[in-house]
């Protein structure tokens, strides 16, 4: 199952008691997924548990189940929430009716203040609209919540009442929808506190830690390896150098205090600066070995140049 599959099976489980909440979160459906019909208030589905739902909250609200028939096409439900003889009753109580003398354009498809004024409502709102439009990516690959609507103006809505909540997200334009996104591990955990799907914020949470882990362990796995290969590097670099002593005027034309160094980082070029100082017969610190393989190349380095012999 995937990760909106399950928070939605898990907003349908909820337990809603207040009126208020139900009436918000049927008020959401409505604007984001249904549509009028000859004068019949149409809502279409592939989740059965969607249709069954969006019923149970019909009964709740207006005493009477939203007729649910399979269409032919398979996996199609229609929802009919509203026949021609309760359309307007429906809308009026969502506070949707815009103008009831033009049956033609007398719906509007935003957000009514009244369906949001107390914060379970609106926490009911967000619940419909997810459950309607919402779609959440797989955590383990992406932090990504988006709802899209052909009604332009309602995500605008939508994205104004996230704001006042701390949610912060964008809405753009794909192929003649409105889309409204949160990126994010915070943004989506809140967004999703907000509709009540509370194990899916804790499995979210779960994956981020998962995935912060792996990360500082990449981190410092990575930086291990970039300091390992530069000790390697430059090693290398210090023993062939050493070298072009050797090949010329010997190790033992240097200075007492270079030729046991030398001969130790010729004989272990990969080994770091702090094990160089615990093999050297006297106590000698990182800077201080650091400083003789320092010298030890312009030595070298003065040989090639023919400045010593």
């Amino acid at each position: 199952m995937s990760f909106t599959a399950q928070i939605k099976q898990e907003l349908f489980e909820l337990n809603i008691s207040k009126m208020c909440c139900k009436k918000a979160e049927l008020c959401a459906i409505i604007c984001f997924g249904a549509h009028i019909r000859d004068n019949c208030l149409i809502l279409r589905t592939e989740n059965l548990s969607f249709a069954n739902h969006i019923s149970k909250l019909c009964i709740s609200i207006f005493k009477k189940p939203a007729v649910i028939i399979k269409k032919a096409t398979p996996g199609l439900y229609e929802v009919q929430i509203a026949n021609a003889s309760s359309l307007k009753i429906v809308l009026n109580t969502f506070g949707l009716v815009k103008n009831a003398r033009d049956m033609k354009n007398f719906v509007s498809f935003r957000i009514p203040d009244k369906m949001i004024e107390s914060q379970c409502c609106r926490r009911a709102f967000l619940r419909g609209a997810f459950l309607t439009a919402g779609s959440c990516a797989e955590p383990e690959k992406r932090y990504h919540l988006e709802l899209s609507t052909n009604h332009f103006m309602l995500n605008r809505d939508l994205l104004k009442l996230l704001e006042e909540l701390e949610v912060f997200g964008k809405v753009i334009t794909r192929r003649s929808n409105s889309v409204l996104y949160l990126k994010g591990a915070d943004y989506i955990s809140d967004f999703l506190g907000y509709t009540g799907a509370m194990k899916a914020v804790l499995r979210l949470e779960e994956i981020r830690v998962t995935k912060d882990v792996k990360n500082t362990v990449n981190r410092k796995t990575n930086f291990e390896y970039a300091n390992f290969a530069k000790t390697l590097d430059a090693g290398n670099a210090q023993a062939e150098a050493i070298r072009v002593i050797k090949n010329s005027i010997g190790i033992s034309a240097l200075d007492e205090n270079l030729q046991e160094l030398a001969n130790l980082r010729l004989k272990h070029p990969h080994i770091s600066l702090k094990e160089l100082s615990a093999m050297m017969s006297e106590k000698i610190s990182k800077s201080g070995i650091n400083h003789r393989l320092k010298k030890l190349t312009e030595i070298a380095e003065q040989i090639k140049e023919g400045k010593r012999k």
